[in-house]
């Protein structure tokens, strides 16, 4: 136990605010070999024989997974106007292993029974740890199935920042997006504000995905309720964007931009508001001058004051840390458990989270609860970074020696 302790005590905190794997939905991913046959039903592939075929969650989501995919198709034509002309064509499998850096689910013209196929994949650990939504997931990698469907290959030459705003925002995804970036540019001492950078910048990162969600819901704001869809639909008709966006909105392109820049960065400062982001500042930048004492006790008001804050899982985990470092790991558990499992959308929090709350509980005595918080994260945090997945497996290694 004694490099544990030692990572308790001095790793940590170097640790925080350090890059996390960045949770997305993106066009990639691995690919099916040309021929690939599975069987088919409901426009789910029942192929799958890994390691979560026998998890008591597995059946449900294939059983919810047909229905979702559904109501997927039902919403891409509702929110943006798309209907497959070859909707049988679009098929969800799932799959595991997700690595630090892979998205959670791709978009991918594969073969499948002899056929081209739209085959939306989505990895099973996020979903089975409650970190995205099976429904906005499908609905989202159904929009990119949709318009490339309608669109044939120039829809792989549209911008990026188009093709992932247009999916973030027909999916209803553009509030969790905001929450959990907002939080993360926060949690790394970094000013959200920065999430504004311009559409067009590469390489387009899934940090990238608030700016370009927040331009369609500009887009509606100035041109109107359906604008978005106008504009979509012009796309798919084949049309210039930024003419298809020009008409819809009513306004130039260059005026479009600029004033969907501006709105975009008076939204995060109005959330930041909300949140209470100064009083929030003020205990993290205690915690970091290794103030723990006073960090915990502002951290603690935080938390009491402000329960429903964007906010509040930074200063759960940074209150646990606290408590850590001030050797007292029992009072760490509960704040760790309640990040786990209350905020799992929180992707830069919870593996690291899961990971101390093993600790803390092999440091406050509970060594068969610890080393099954242990086997947990190496079983189902596989995008945790490298040197945490190190860590771990050798404190298991090292029980398995005593």
């Amino acid at each position: 136990m004694r490099r544990s302790r030692w990572y308790a005590r001095f790793r940590w905190p170097l640790l925080l605010g350090a890059a996390a794997m960045p949770f997305a939905l993106m066009e990639g991913g691995p690919q099916l070999l040309h021929n690939q046959t599975a069987p088919v039903v409901d426009g789910i592939a029942l192929a799958y024989e890994g390691r979560y075929s026998r998890h008591p969650e597995f059946p449900r989501l294939v059983a919810e997974a047909g229905v979702l995919r559904r109501r997927a198709l039902a919403q891409v034509e509702d929110r943006l106007g798309l209907v497959p002309r070859n909707p049988e064509r679009i098929i969800v499998r799932f799959a595991d292993g997700l690595m630090p850096d892979e998205p959670v689910a791709t978009r991918r013209t594969r073969y499948l029974n002899g056929r081209t196929v739209e085959m939306l994949t989505v990895y099973l650990e996020p979903l089975l740890l409650g970190v995205v939504d099976l429904e906005r997931v499908l609905t989202h990698e159904m929009i990119h199935a949709a318009m490339r469907d309608r669109m044939g290959a120039p829809y792989e030459r549209l911008p990026q920042w188009l093709r992932e705003g247009a999916a973030t925002w027909g999916a209803g995804q553009l509030e969790e997006k905001a929450a959990v970036l907002i939080a993360g540019k926060a949690f790394a001492r970094q000013d959200p504000a920065t999430l504004i950078d311009g559409l067009d910048t590469e390489p387009h990162a899934m940090d990238d995905y608030f700016e370009d969600a927040m331009f369609f819901r500009f887009l509606e704001k100035t041109g109107g309720t359906g604008a978005a869809r106008r504009a979509i639909q012009g796309v798919v008709e084949g049309r210039p964007y930024r003419r298809a966006f020009e008409d819809a909105a009513g306004a130039s392109w260059e005026s479009l931009q600029a004033d969907a820049e501006a709105f975009a960065r008076a939204s995060i400062q109005d959330a930041l508001a909300a949140s209470g982001f100064e009083m929030y500042r003020r205990a993290s930048e205690r915690y970091f001058a290794e103030d723990y004492e006073g960090a915990l006790a502002e951290l603690d008001a935080f938390t009491r004051a402000r329960p429903d804050s964007w906010l509040a899982p930074n200063a759960l985990f940074l209150a646990a840390s606290a408590r850590m470092m001030l050797e007292r790991p029992a009072e760490a558990v509960p704040d760790l458990a309640r990040v786990v499992e209350s905020f799992p959308s929180y992707y830069y929090l919870i593996d690291d989270a899961q990971y101390r709350l093993s600790i803390a509980l092999i440091r406050s005595g509970d060594l068969e609860r610890g080393n099954a918080a242990l086997t947990r994260f190496l079983n189902d945090f596989t995008f945790a970074n490298a040197p945490l997945r190190s860590d771990a497996a050798g404190l298991i290694a090292g029980a398995a020696c005593e």
